[in-house]
């Protein structure tokens, strides 16, 4: 599952891995960084003794925007259904690889239901076609972590 912290971090590997912010769209909450329980205001370590993973993140959507419609309107690349956010979509073929994870909005370890979403990150790989193929995490890690 993943949290704010994680989709953070996995942003921060994606970039140190080559991938372009263009090929990169973020659902997160953005309820921690600048929450006043947070003693380093603006700032987000996702593990002890770790460095700021907040910092260049983009916010394509976040708070209310963070919703099933505008989620899957984003991977149909669909702008014109969009409420709210950046407007980023994805724009896919056949040929290209996507991987989304998600995490439920309460903090439990609980099946993750489509109307549960708390952090989406997704990565794409433009292209002129339609239909993307959906990487698995492990598929993910394999292509980009390595």
């Amino acid at each position: 599952m993943w949290s704010g912290p994680d989709v953070c971090h996995a942003y921060q590997i994606m970039k140190k891995g080559g991938l372009k912010d263009e090929n990169i769209i973020v659902f997160m909450y953005d309820d921690i960084a600048n929450n006043t329980e947070n003693p380093w205001p603006g700032v987000i370590i996702n593990h002890p003794n770790g460095t700021d993973v907040y910092a260049g993140v983009p916010k394509d959507y976040t708070g209310n925007n963070v919703n099933v419609h505008n989620f899957l309107a984003v991977l149909l690349g669909d702008n014109s259904n969009l409420t709210g956010g950046s407007g980023k979509v994805v724009n896919s073929g056949p040929d290209d690889h996507i991987s989304s994870s998600t995490t439920p909005i309460t903090r439990r370890r609980k099946a993750i239901s489509p109307t549960a979403l708390k952090a989406i990150t997704t990565y794409v790989r433009p292209s002129s076609s339609r239909v993307p193929h959906l990487l698995g995490p492990l598929e993910f890690d394999q292509k980009w972590c390595s």
